[in-house]
């Protein structure tokens, strides 16, 4: 399963934080020192609660994007970049079809928050998640066996058809990345027989389209 990425599991306890690291040569655990489960269950009320900070009109929007920030850049440092670290994967090539993949695997009050989003998002900086790795998410690893298992199964049958609806391109990509690989690695390997290619509609089409949907409602 870990042979074309890592799966993470956080586990977060008033005793211990630790992370179990999968990668095609074996598991590992790893301690996080950091990760104390007070400051996790006081963040947690930010992001889910009475106080959370999505809740608040304009005139506290910037003041709650910066406490989302910092929170961000907390799960970064306590939580993420061990693992990045442990890892090695430091490097940076602003390419995604060049980033390695990890499945990460929350449980419990660590479900909250946005695993694949800590870091450090100000102008020019790579300290974070989506700078360094392509992230996904699964409940076990049992599921992203059973997942995979499947996925392959339906795309060596030519008797089976799927749809995917990938966007060719991104007009606001993230650090100029226009491409998912994932969508390109899935196309590929996929027979041709079970390959339709069609369009979407664009341009005028579209708008008759909305238009005509209007007059249906």
């Amino acid at each position: 399963m870990a042979s074309s990425g890592y799966i993470v599991a956080i586990n977060v306890s008033p005793l211990r934080s630790d992370e179990l690291v999968i990668t095609a040569k074996g598991a590992r655990s790893l301690p996080l020192l950091k990760l104390e489960y007070e400051e996790v269950m006081e963040h947690a009320k930010q992001i889910e609660g009475s106080g959370r900070l999505v809740r608040g009109g304009v005139k506290t929007a910037r003041e709650r994007n910066l406490k989302m920030l910092r929170i961000l850049r907390w799960l970064w440092e306590c939580a993420v970049e061990p693992i990045f670290a442990e890892l090695n994967l430091t490097a940076t090539t602003g390419e995604m079809k060049d980033m390695p993949r990890i499945w990460w695997i929350v449980q419990r009050i660590m479900n909250l928050f946005p695993i694949h989003a800590a870091g450090d998002h100000s102008p020019g900086s790579v300290a974070n998640n989506v700078s360094r790795a392509v992230s996904s998410y699964t409940p076990t690893i049992k599921s992203l066996k059973f997942s995979q298992e499947n996925t392959m199964k339906l795309l060596t049958d030519k008797k089976k058809r799927f749809l995917m609806v990938p966007m060719p391109t991104t007009p606001v990509a993230y650090l100029g990345r226009h491409v998912c690989p994932g969508c390109v690695a899935t196309e590929d390997s996929s027979p041709s027989s079970s390959r339709e290619r069609t369009r979407l509609c664009s341009g005028s089409d579209a708008e008759r389209g909305k238009s005509r949907f209007k007059e249906l409602r």
